[in-house]
């Protein structure tokens, strides 16, 4: 295989993925395998669908990393941009894992009427996990421009970003909670902050300590020994 037609494999494959994520998760398609296999063969075959997608997808990236036109050069403003985003990737990811789901932290109003109570990160990003991924490679995106990495970590970007506003669309239209919660949060991060939406010192505040703590520690780790993991150290 050689440059061109690995990227070319590269961005077809993750195409592949976000195409089946998304697709299997639309209410039309989701509904008709959920009636004809059940709610846990849906499951099983959503995974099996998702792993056949993603794990060739890593692996053909794995195999040619760095290959093809390089579109743009590292610099130093462009290297310590992607070390921070790296760290509030890692910190926003982190607080998707551990922290509740949106749906999980439904409340009642004065009103009796359903509310998602937001805290903490959701403040700051609606979609932690997600935005945390995207920024790991944003990160990768800045400091890697050969054309078998932009294939890969581009796809990425697009990937959390295209799934982010599908599951957006979809829970807004069956739960007026979500519309609400939408409209008072934003995808990117901050941007429901400056804009007055909600209050930076009350994100800061509720923040998952445990999620800080683990992911300090996990972002050490990984440029501790990211030279002898990845063959590359992050400073150079």
């Amino acid at each position: 295989m050689d440059s061109i037609s690995s990227y070319a494999v590269i961005a077809l494959l993750g195409v592949a993925f976000t195409a089946t994520h998304i697709g299997l998760c639309t209410k039309a398609v989701r509904t008709r395998l959920v009636a004809g296999i059940s709610e846990k063969g849906y499951l099983a075959l959503y995974s099996i669908i998702s792993l056949a997608t993603s794990i060739p997808w890593i692996h053909v990236y794995a195999s040619h990393v760095h290959e093809g036109p390089v579109l743009w050069s590292v610099t130093t403003p462009t290297r310590f941009a992607a070390i921070f985003l790296v760290l509030i990737g890692i910190m926003l990811l982190l607080h998707g894992v551990l922290g509740p789901a949106p749906s999980s932290m439904m409340k009642k109003t004065a009103r009796k009427e359903e509310e998602i109570e937001i805290r903490g990160a959701l403040r700051i990003t609606r979609h932690p996990l997600s935005v945390g991924i995207l920024f790991f490679g944003l990160a990768h995106l800045l400091v890697r421009g050969a054309a078998t990495d932009i294939a890969f970590w581009g796809g990425l970007v697009l990937f959390c970003w295209l799934t982010a506003i599908h599951q957006d669309s979809r829970k807004a239209n069956s739960s007026e909670a979500y519309k609400t919660f939408r409209s008072k949060t934003s995808f990117f991060p901050f941007v429901a902050i400056l804009s007055g939406k909600q209050d930076l010192n009350e994100a800061f505040a509720e923040l998952n300590q445990v999620a800080l703590a683990l992911g300090f520690a996990a972002y050490a780790l990984l440029f501790a020994f990211h030279r002898s993991w990845f063959g590359v150290s992050p400073f150079h």
